[in-house]
């Protein structure tokens, strides 16, 4: 009996249960748990709409592909295309779901990779960590991958 007193008065104390139910009449521990538990959400603006990437397509292409990403809350301008590479300004989006951009816009990797002589001759694919930003926030991370002929 002591027990549930003080598990009672510390319940009280940290504010879960209300003043009032001492007042009550006693109740088994399924009815106590209950009214312990019950609780309310309210939120007084609504939850951010961070742009969100699903797909890119292809997965992979050298520097004359056309690259779509799809997803969900891009701005109809103004989103930044950003990797481990290079960021590319100002990508329209024309429904708030696709992003379009040429891999011409990475010039400098593909210079940079055919400048370097231990992979002259192969055929190499580097990794490309994407996401999207706007004013919306930061979306996830998606791979794709720049192809290179020897």
């Amino acid at each position: 009996m002591k027990r549930k007193a003080f598990f009672i008065a510390l319940l009280l104390l940290v504010g879960v249960l209300p003043a009032t139910f001492l007042l009550a009449e006693p109740v088994t521990k399924k009815e106590l748990w209950s009214k312990m538990l019950k609780f309310e959400v309210t939120s007084t603006k609504p939850a951010p709409l961070f742009p969100i990437i699903k797909t890119i397509s292809p997965l992979s292409g050298d520097d004359r592909t056309v690259f779509t990403i799809t997803g969900a809350n891009f701005d109809f301008s103004g989103n930044q295309v950003k990797t481990t590479y290079n960021t590319i300004n100002n990508i329209s989006s024309s429904d708030g779901q696709t992003l379009v951009f040429p891999t011409g816009l990475f010039s400098d990797v593909f210079d940079l990779v055919r400048s370097n002589s231990s992979v002259w001759g192969k055929s190499v694919n580097l990794p490309v960590s994407l996401w999207v930003e706007n004013s919306q926030g930061r979306s996830n991370q998606i791979t794709f991958y720049l192809k290179f002929k020897p």
